[in-house]
């Protein structure tokens, strides 16, 4: 294995403030083609870094704002669920594609 040289090329983050996919990837490729990156755009609700990941998370309250919310009844049962079913997606038990931590076609 070969040593890695950075030689100071640009390291991005993937959420661009653009509304265009193809606008996001001709950025992307024009400035950082050795490095490229899975572009996300934010004016896309969908495409945001929470809604990708929220599905699924115990205590999951949506409304104008989503947030876990540990006070409500059931938080512990639904705590311990998560976490038996990421082990036993860890361990090989269940599938990825059958549990709450796959990303859908929309995320």
């Amino acid at each position: 294995m070969g040593t890695f040289h950075p030689d100071c090329l640009p390291a991005l983050i993937g959420s661009l403030p653009v509304t265009d996919h193809g606008t996001a990837l001709s950025l992307v490729f024009e400035h950082t083609p050795q490095i490229p990156l899975w572009v996300q755009l934010p004016a896309f609700a969908e495409e945001g870094m929470i809604p990708q990941f929220q599905p699924g998370m115990p205590g999951l309250t949506e409304g104008e704002k989503a947030f876990v919310d540990t006070g409500r009844p059931g938080f512990e049962d639904e705590l311990l669920e998560f976490y038996e079913e990421y082990l036993a997606v860890s361990e090989g038990r269940t599938p990825l594609s059958d549990s709450r931590f796959v990303l859908t076609p929309d995320t």
